[in-house]
């Protein structure tokens, strides 16, 4: 599974691949822009390497805003089967690139009549990420 998630998160969205999906044409270029982006590339192969190598802490492995239930009372995490020993940040990062990948495609999953008042507040001097409505 360790595998999976090299290939789903530092391989194919930097590549041609079955598994890519974006809304096209709109965003035809930008994809195009990024398969064709070396610097970028090698930067992700970098961070491939550290994930690869960097077996600091036990970590989930697949946490993004679906593995989280939370009520009043308690917060869980779930799906641990991606589980792997690798770099403690991968959590944080993966978690945030998918609250802001969900904040940007609103527009596509808008229903009009809706009431849609939602926010991203980043504070990188306290760490903190606010997402609210």
């Amino acid at each position: 599974l360790c595998r999976l998630t090299e290939q789903v998160v530092f391989s194919d969205p930097y590549k041609e691949s079955q598994y890519n999906r974006w809304t096209s044409p709109y965003l035809d270029r930008d994809a195009e822009a990024i398969r064709q982006d070396n610097i970028l590339k090698l930067e992700v192969a970098e961070l491939k390497s550290m994930f690869c190598e960097r077996a600091q802490a036990l970590i989930h492995g697949d946490l993004h805003t679906s593995s989280i239930m939370v009520t009043h009372d308690f917060t869980q995490v779930i799906d641990p089967e991606f589980a792997v020993y690798g770099p403690m940040g991968f959590h944080i990062d993966a978690y945030l690139g998918n609250l802001i990948l969900a904040f940007f495609a609103q527009d596509e999953h808008f229903i009009e009549g809706e009431n849609r008042k939602v926010g991203i507040m980043l504070f990188p001097h306290s760490h903190r990420l606010i997402v609210g409505n």
